[in-house]
Formats: structure tokens, C-alpha cells, sequence
């Protein structure tokens, strides 16, 4: 995993808008589905219904980081969900931790080459998880590396999902001191949001998951 510079890491936030590359994977990720529709999905292979509910919880209570590991599973369904899904949503390319070690910045590269930031910040008696929901930022405020991205798109579910994933085992394992808030990083995600309160679609012609609290998720 690279070392970044504040400088160094800056550029390659606004470096985004010329470097990405359109390039969508045939894995079905498995953080897109809901559970009726993980259900339907095994069911077209065969499995029984409650082979859903184990893969369930193998994704949002072990956090297992690939269908490999899901060890209640039958091996011929391991070997099939590893072949035709898919738990990534791209490459951590920088991982920052303040030297306090109550905060850290992870940067995502997604399969189409667009860049997003979540931090985990640590206080008192709480932790706070700060997500993104977009690639880039319409806002274009000049202090702001990811506003002089630009926007360029919303983000799926599973790349939302796979942000709180990501720090799970940190965040929901820690009895001591939970993670009890989770933030929309970009006041211009919340601005947008109220503008197009009236006409929720965007350009795409998909909506922006709405997710407020850890329990939508996990």
C-alpha cells in the first residue's frame, strides 16, 4: 500500500477526471443485494433458502472478506460464488493514520478508476465513520481537493456498503468504544440531495442509497 505526501495525495485525488477508465466487472457484487434478492439469486442455483441467510450473515456479522471463507457453506457453493461474485469494491491505494492514532483515512480506487475517501475518527467515548455516496463533488469549492474533481458519478450500493465494511471489524467489534454515528462526507452530497428532493433520480437514472443510520446496513 502506497505512502502519500498531503501534497502527493491531493494530486492524485484531482488527477481522477483524466485517468479514469470505464471498466465494469461481470461479477455480480454480493453488497448490491438485498436478502430477498441474495434469496432469489441462490435460488436460480438450486441452493434452499436458507443458504441465503447463512451467505447473509457472513457478509454483515463475520465480514468475511471472500466467499472462500464461508466455511458453513458447502464447497461447491464457495466455489461458485467466488467464481461469479464478488466482495471488492476496488484497491486501497492510501491508508493514512493521524499520529494519535485516533483517525484513519483510507483512499479507494474503484474499478473505473474514479477515487473516493472514508475516514474512521475516534473520540471519547464514540467513534464516527465518514462515507462517501459520490465519486467527485459538484460543489467545486477551491479549498477543496475532491470539489475540484468535479462530480462524476454517484456511487452503487455495494461501493457505499463496502466502505462500512471495510472498517467493520474495527468499528463494530470494539464494545468499548462503538462507532454509533455514521457521516455523508461532502456538504455538497447534502446540498445536492435537497435540490433534487423534488425529482430524486439523477442523470443516470439511479438514486442515491439512503443511508442514515448503522442499522440500514448492518
Amino acid at each position: 500500500m502506497a505512502q502519500f505526501d498531503k501534497s502527493s495525495y491531493t494530486l492524485l485525488l484531482m488527477s481522477t477526471r483524466y485517468e479514469a477508465q470505464a471498466e465494469k466487472s461481470s461479477l455480480r457484487n454480493l453488497y448490491d443485494l438485498s436478502l430477498p434478492e441474495l434469496t432469489e439469486l441462490l435460488a436460480g442455483w438450486g441452493q434452499p433458502a436458507f443458504r441465503a441467510r447463512q451467505v447473509w450473515e457472513w457478509l454483515y456479522r463475520h465480514f468475511a472478506d471472500d466467499a472462500t471463507a464461508m466455511t458453513s457453506l458447502p464447497g461447491a457453493l464457495r466455489e461458485r460464488l467466488a467464481a461469479e461474485t464478488t466482495l471488492s469494491i476496488g484497491d486501497i491505494v492510501v491508508r493514512q493514520d493521524s499520529r494519535d492514532g485516533l483517525t484513519t483515512k483510507v483512499l479507494f480506487r474503484l474499478p473505473d478508476g474514479q477515487f473516493i475517501e472514508t475516514v474512521l475518527m475516534a473520540y471519547e467515548k464514540r467513534r464516527t465513520l465518514c462515507i462517501s455516496t459520490q465519486a467527485g463533488c459538484a460543489m467545486g469549492c477551491v479549498f477543496c481537493a475532491t470539489g475540484q474533481m468535479g462530480f462524476m458519478r454517484h456511487l452503487s450500493v455495494a461501493e457505499i456498503v463496502g466502505q462500512v465494511i471495510y472498517f467493520a471489524p474495527v468499528s463494530y467489534t470494539n464494545l468499548t468504544l462503538p462507532t454509533s454515528d455514521l457521516v455523508e462526507i461532502s456538504v455538497g452530497a447534502v446540498s445536492l440531495k435537497k435540490k433534487q428532493s423534488s425529482n430524486p433520480t439523477t442523470d443516470d437514472n439511479r438514486q442515491t442509497p439512503n443511508i442514515t443510520t448503522l442499522n440500514d446496513i448492518c
